[in-house]
Protein backbone atom coordinates (compact mmCIF):
# COMPACT_ATOMS: atom_id res chain seq x y z
CA UNK A 1 0.00 0.00 0.00
CA UNK A 2 1.59 3.55 -1.03
CA UNK A 3 1.07 6.44 0.66
CA UNK A 4 2.28 8.42 3.11
CA UNK A 5 2.77 12.38 4.43
CA UNK A 6 -0.11 14.55 6.47
CA UNK A 7 -2.38 11.65 6.29
CA UNK A 8 -0.56 9.91 8.96
CA UNK A 9 -1.06 12.41 11.49
CA UNK A 10 -5.01 12.96 10.95
CA UNK A 11 -8.29 10.87 12.71
CA UNK A 12 -9.45 9.79 9.41
CA UNK A 13 -7.19 8.34 6.50
CA UNK A 14 -8.34 8.61 2.90
CA UNK A 15 -7.77 5.54 0.83
CA UNK A 16 -7.91 4.89 -2.95
CA UNK A 17 -7.56 2.49 -5.75
CA UNK A 18 -4.75 2.69 -8.24
CA UNK A 19 -7.23 3.56 -11.32
CA UNK A 20 -6.53 7.38 -9.86
CA UNK A 21 -3.41 7.35 -11.69
CA UNK A 22 -1.97 9.21 -9.25
CA UNK A 23 1.91 8.77 -8.84
CA UNK A 24 3.56 8.18 -5.70
CA UNK A 25 4.98 11.69 -5.23
CA UNK A 26 0.98 13.08 -5.82
CA UNK A 27 -0.24 10.72 -3.35
CA UNK A 28 2.22 11.70 -0.72
CA UNK A 29 1.54 15.22 -1.47
CA UNK A 30 -2.05 14.73 -1.01
CA UNK A 31 -2.14 12.83 1.69
CA UNK A 32 -3.48 9.91 0.28
CA UNK A 33 -3.17 5.54 0.41
CA UNK A 34 -3.64 3.72 -2.84
CA UNK A 35 -4.37 -0.08 -3.08
CA UNK A 36 -3.42 -1.50 -6.71
CA UNK A 37 -5.58 -3.03 -8.61
CA UNK A 38 -4.30 -6.60 -10.69
CA UNK A 39 -3.64 -7.34 -14.59
CA UNK A 40 -4.06 -10.53 -15.52
CA UNK A 41 -1.95 -11.24 -18.81
CA UNK A 42 -0.23 -14.10 -20.64
CA UNK A 43 -0.64 -16.11 -18.10
CA UNK A 44 1.04 -13.84 -15.40
CA UNK A 45 -0.43 -11.31 -12.64
CA UNK A 46 0.57 -7.83 -12.37
CA UNK A 47 0.22 -5.04 -10.18
CA UNK A 48 -1.35 -2.11 -11.81
CA UNK A 49 1.59 0.81 -12.44
CA UNK A 50 4.17 -1.13 -10.38
CA UNK A 51 5.19 -3.81 -12.50
CA UNK A 52 3.54 -3.27 -16.12
CA UNK A 53 3.84 -0.69 -18.88
CA UNK A 54 0.68 -0.11 -21.10
CA UNK A 55 2.12 0.19 -24.14
CA UNK A 56 4.16 -3.64 -23.67
CA UNK A 57 0.77 -4.80 -23.59
CA UNK A 58 -0.57 -3.12 -26.83
CA UNK A 59 2.37 -4.46 -28.20
CA UNK A 60 1.92 -7.70 -27.40
CA UNK A 61 -1.69 -7.61 -28.42
CA UNK A 62 -0.68 -6.70 -31.65
CA UNK A 63 1.70 -9.49 -32.03
CA UNK A 64 -1.13 -11.67 -31.39
CA UNK A 65 -1.52 -12.34 -27.37
CA UNK A 66 -5.17 -12.14 -25.71
CA UNK A 67 -6.51 -8.94 -24.35
CA UNK A 68 -5.52 -8.59 -20.52
CA UNK A 69 -8.01 -9.37 -18.25
CA UNK A 70 -8.33 -6.82 -14.68
CA UNK A 71 -8.89 -8.00 -11.00
CA UNK A 72 -9.86 -6.07 -7.93
CA UNK A 73 -7.39 -6.01 -4.95
CA UNK A 74 -8.00 -9.14 -3.26
CA UNK A 75 -10.41 -9.49 -0.03
CA UNK A 76 -7.03 -10.34 2.14
CA UNK A 77 -5.00 -7.03 0.43
CA UNK A 78 -7.90 -4.44 1.67
CA UNK A 79 -8.30 -6.31 5.37
CA UNK A 80 -4.67 -6.01 5.90
CA UNK A 81 -4.77 -2.28 4.36
CA UNK A 82 -7.48 -1.67 6.81
CA UNK A 83 -5.81 -3.11 9.78
CA UNK A 84 -2.43 -1.45 9.23
CA UNK A 85 -4.04 2.25 8.54
CA UNK A 86 -6.75 1.63 12.00
CA UNK A 87 -3.35 0.95 13.41
CA UNK A 88 -2.48 5.06 13.26
CA UNK A 89 -5.97 5.88 12.62
CA UNK A 90 -9.36 6.40 13.93
CA UNK A 91 -11.37 6.06 10.68
CA UNK A 92 -10.63 4.85 7.24
CA UNK A 93 -12.42 6.72 4.23
CA UNK A 94 -12.08 4.15 1.44
CA UNK A 95 -12.96 5.81 -1.95
CA UNK A 96 -12.76 3.50 -5.19
CA UNK A 97 -13.44 2.94 -8.78
CA UNK A 98 -17.28 2.85 -9.99
CA UNK A 99 -18.80 -0.39 -8.91
CA UNK A 100 -20.88 -0.51 -12.51
CA UNK A 101 -16.92 -1.08 -13.68
CA UNK A 102 -15.05 -3.39 -10.95
CA UNK A 103 -15.98 -5.24 -7.95
CA UNK A 104 -13.33 -2.97 -6.22
CA UNK A 105 -16.15 -1.47 -4.15
CA UNK A 106 -17.64 -4.75 -3.35
CA UNK A 107 -14.78 -6.07 -2.02
CA UNK A 108 -14.06 -3.30 0.23
CA UNK A 109 -17.32 -3.06 1.47
CA UNK A 110 -16.98 -7.08 2.57
CA UNK A 111 -13.40 -6.48 4.44
CA UNK A 112 -15.07 -3.46 5.96
CA UNK A 113 -17.96 -5.18 7.82
CA UNK A 114 -14.97 -6.40 9.94
CA UNK A 115 -14.16 -3.36 10.89
CA UNK A 116 -17.86 -2.01 12.26
CA UNK A 117 -17.99 1.53 12.33
CA UNK A 118 -14.44 2.17 11.81
CA UNK A 119 -14.44 2.03 7.81
CA UNK A 120 -16.58 3.90 5.39
CA UNK A 121 -16.76 3.09 1.86
CA UNK A 122 -17.79 5.36 -0.85
CA UNK A 123 -18.69 4.08 -4.58
CA UNK A 124 -17.03 7.65 -6.67
CA UNK A 125 -18.99 6.16 -9.57
CA UNK A 126 -15.85 7.46 -11.36
CA UNK A 127 -12.54 6.43 -12.78
CA UNK A 128 -8.96 8.06 -13.64
CA UNK A 129 -8.88 11.84 -13.22
CA UNK A 130 -12.56 11.87 -11.58
CA UNK A 131 -11.79 9.46 -9.01
CA UNK A 132 -7.90 11.32 -8.53
CA UNK A 133 -10.83 14.59 -7.22
CA UNK A 134 -12.67 12.83 -5.47
CA UNK A 135 -10.15 11.05 -3.04
CA UNK A 136 -7.91 14.82 -3.29
CA UNK A 137 -11.13 16.34 -2.23
CA UNK A 138 -11.56 13.64 0.68
CA UNK A 139 -8.05 13.97 2.00
CA UNK A 140 -8.95 17.70 2.19
CA UNK A 141 -11.63 17.66 4.44
CA UNK A 142 -10.93 15.03 6.79
CA UNK A 143 -7.93 17.41 7.20
CA UNK A 144 -9.98 20.21 7.82
CA UNK A 145 -11.84 18.21 10.38
CA UNK A 146 -14.84 17.22 8.65
CA UNK A 147 -16.53 13.63 9.81
CA UNK A 148 -16.01 11.09 7.28
CA UNK A 149 -20.24 10.60 6.98
CA UNK A 150 -20.28 13.97 5.75
CA UNK A 151 -17.26 13.68 3.47
CA UNK A 152 -19.20 10.78 2.35
CA UNK A 153 -21.95 12.80 1.20
CA UNK A 154 -20.01 15.80 -0.36
CA UNK A 155 -18.51 13.03 -2.29
CA UNK A 156 -21.71 11.79 -3.31
CA UNK A 157 -22.28 15.48 -4.90
CA UNK A 158 -19.33 15.98 -6.51
CA UNK A 159 -20.00 12.34 -8.21
CA UNK A 160 -23.35 13.44 -9.83
CA UNK A 161 -21.44 16.78 -11.16
CA UNK A 162 -18.15 15.19 -12.37
CA UNK A 163 -18.01 14.74 -16.23
CA UNK A 164 -15.91 12.10 -17.89
CA UNK A 165 -15.07 11.64 -21.72
CA UNK A 166 -12.48 9.43 -23.64
CA UNK A 167 -11.77 9.20 -27.34
CA UNK A 168 -10.66 6.18 -28.01
CA UNK A 169 -8.98 4.28 -31.14
CA UNK A 170 -11.08 1.37 -30.99
CA UNK A 171 -14.22 0.43 -28.99
CA UNK A 172 -13.07 -3.52 -29.00
CA UNK A 173 -11.04 -3.69 -25.61
CA UNK A 174 -13.98 -2.24 -24.07
CA UNK A 175 -16.68 -5.03 -26.00
CA UNK A 176 -14.52 -7.77 -25.36
CA UNK A 177 -13.62 -7.25 -21.60
CA UNK A 178 -17.60 -6.98 -20.99
CA UNK A 179 -17.92 -2.81 -20.32
CA UNK A 180 -19.97 -1.99 -23.06
CA UNK A 181 -22.43 -3.04 -24.75
CA UNK A 182 -22.91 -5.30 -28.06
CA UNK A 183 -24.89 -2.74 -29.22
CA UNK A 184 -22.88 0.87 -27.85
CA UNK A 185 -20.08 -1.03 -30.13
CA UNK A 186 -22.18 -0.03 -33.07
CA UNK A 187 -20.05 3.74 -32.57
CA UNK A 188 -17.35 2.40 -33.89
CA UNK A 189 -18.52 0.16 -36.83
CA UNK A 190 -17.83 2.35 -39.64
CA UNK A 191 -14.56 3.20 -41.94
CA UNK A 192 -12.35 5.29 -39.77
CA UNK A 193 -14.22 6.35 -36.66
CA UNK A 194 -13.22 7.42 -33.64
CA UNK A 195 -15.29 6.52 -30.79
CA UNK A 196 -16.01 9.07 -28.24
CA UNK A 197 -17.26 7.55 -24.97
CA UNK A 198 -18.23 9.06 -20.75
CA UNK A 199 -19.48 8.00 -17.62
CA UNK A 200 -23.35 7.73 -17.10
CA UNK A 201 -24.28 6.58 -13.02
CA UNK A 202 -20.74 4.48 -13.43
CA UNK A 203 -21.34 2.56 -16.13
CA UNK A 204 -19.15 2.91 -19.66
CA UNK A 205 -21.83 4.87 -22.44
CA UNK A 206 -21.01 5.85 -26.10
CA UNK A 207 -21.41 9.62 -26.13
CA UNK A 208 -20.39 10.32 -29.85
CA UNK A 209 -18.34 8.89 -33.09
CA UNK A 210 -16.16 11.25 -35.41
CA UNK A 211 -14.65 10.99 -38.84
CA UNK A 212 -11.13 10.36 -37.94
CA UNK A 213 -8.93 11.41 -35.01
CA UNK A 214 -8.86 15.06 -35.65
CA UNK A 215 -12.53 15.22 -35.79
CA UNK A 216 -12.77 13.62 -32.76
CA UNK A 217 -10.12 15.61 -30.59
CA UNK A 218 -12.18 19.09 -32.07
CA UNK A 219 -15.53 17.73 -30.93
CA UNK A 220 -13.56 16.92 -27.25
CA UNK A 221 -12.05 20.09 -26.85
CA UNK A 222 -15.61 22.04 -27.71
CA UNK A 223 -17.46 19.24 -25.39
CA UNK A 224 -14.40 20.12 -22.75
CA UNK A 225 -15.02 24.04 -23.33
CA UNK A 226 -18.98 23.76 -23.00
CA UNK A 227 -18.29 21.64 -19.58
CA UNK A 228 -16.12 24.74 -17.95
CA UNK A 229 -19.14 26.65 -19.11
CA UNK A 230 -22.16 24.27 -17.40
CA UNK A 231 -19.92 24.00 -14.29
CA UNK A 232 -20.85 25.93 -11.10
CA UNK A 233 -19.94 29.66 -10.57
CA UNK A 234 -17.15 28.71 -8.43
CA UNK A 235 -14.96 27.41 -11.16
CA UNK A 236 -14.13 24.14 -12.44
CA UNK A 237 -11.09 21.95 -12.15
CA UNK A 238 -10.23 19.09 -14.58
CA UNK A 239 -7.46 16.09 -15.12
CA UNK A 240 -6.11 15.78 -18.61
CA UNK A 241 -5.33 11.80 -19.28
CA UNK A 242 -3.92 9.84 -22.04
CA UNK A 243 -1.77 6.53 -22.48
CA UNK A 244 0.08 7.79 -25.64
CA UNK A 245 -2.10 10.33 -27.27
CA UNK A 246 0.34 13.16 -25.80
CA UNK A 247 -0.51 15.53 -28.76
CA UNK A 248 -4.37 15.10 -28.12
CA UNK A 249 -4.07 15.48 -24.19
CA UNK A 250 -2.15 19.31 -24.91
CA UNK A 251 -4.78 19.91 -26.91
CA UNK A 252 -7.52 19.28 -24.35
CA UNK A 253 -4.95 21.39 -21.87
CA UNK A 254 -4.75 24.30 -23.59
CA UNK A 255 -9.15 24.22 -24.69
CA UNK A 256 -9.15 24.48 -20.76
CA UNK A 257 -6.65 27.06 -20.07
CA UNK A 258 -9.03 29.07 -23.06
CA UNK A 259 -11.99 28.14 -21.28
CA UNK A 260 -11.17 29.73 -18.04
CA UNK A 261 -10.83 26.20 -16.52
CA UNK A 262 -8.21 24.88 -13.49
CA UNK A 263 -6.16 21.73 -14.27
CA UNK A 264 -5.60 19.76 -11.42
CA UNK A 265 -3.58 17.14 -13.06
CA UNK A 266 -2.13 15.92 -16.22
CA UNK A 267 -2.06 12.17 -15.51
CA UNK A 268 -1.20 8.59 -17.64
CA UNK A 269 -3.93 6.13 -17.22
CA UNK A 270 -2.27 2.76 -15.66
CA UNK A 271 -2.44 -0.11 -17.10
CA UNK A 272 -5.82 -1.76 -15.70
CA UNK A 273 -7.91 1.19 -17.58
CA UNK A 274 -5.71 0.82 -20.53
CA UNK A 275 -6.61 -2.76 -20.67
CA UNK A 276 -10.18 -1.63 -21.14
CA UNK A 277 -9.72 1.52 -22.90
CA UNK A 278 -7.03 0.03 -25.22
CA UNK A 279 -4.46 2.11 -27.29
CA UNK A 280 -4.57 5.73 -28.22
CA UNK A 281 -6.68 6.93 -25.34
CA UNK A 282 -7.33 10.69 -24.72
CA UNK A 283 -9.47 12.24 -22.49
CA UNK A 284 -10.70 14.77 -19.15
CA UNK A 285 -12.68 14.35 -16.35
CA UNK A 286 -14.25 17.65 -14.97
CA UNK A 287 -16.07 18.92 -11.44
CA UNK A 288 -17.24 22.03 -9.79
CA UNK A 289 -13.90 23.10 -7.89
CA UNK A 290 -16.51 23.60 -5.34
CA UNK A 291 -19.91 21.53 -4.23
CA UNK A 292 -22.33 22.55 -1.82
CA UNK A 293 -24.43 20.54 0.72
CA UNK A 294 -26.63 21.73 3.23
CA UNK A 295 -25.92 25.50 1.64
CA UNK A 296 -22.40 25.30 2.48
CA UNK A 297 -19.67 24.83 -0.22
CA UNK A 298 -16.90 21.99 0.26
Amino acid sequence: MNGTGIASGMPTAVLTDSTSDLTPDEQRHFGLFVLPLRVRFQDRQFMDHQNIDAQQMFAAVRSGADLPSTRPPTLDTFTRGYELLLQRHDHVLSVHLSAQLSETVQVARRAAKLFPGRVTVVDSRQSSGALAMQAERAARLVADGVPPSVVAEVLEVAAHSAVTRMSLDTLEYLRRNGRIGAAAALLGGLLNTKPIVGLDAGRVVGVARERGREAAIARMTRDLKEQVRLQSSGGARAVIFDNGDEEGAERLEAALREAGGTLFLRSSLGSVLSAHGGPGVCGFSIEPVQVSLRFRNF
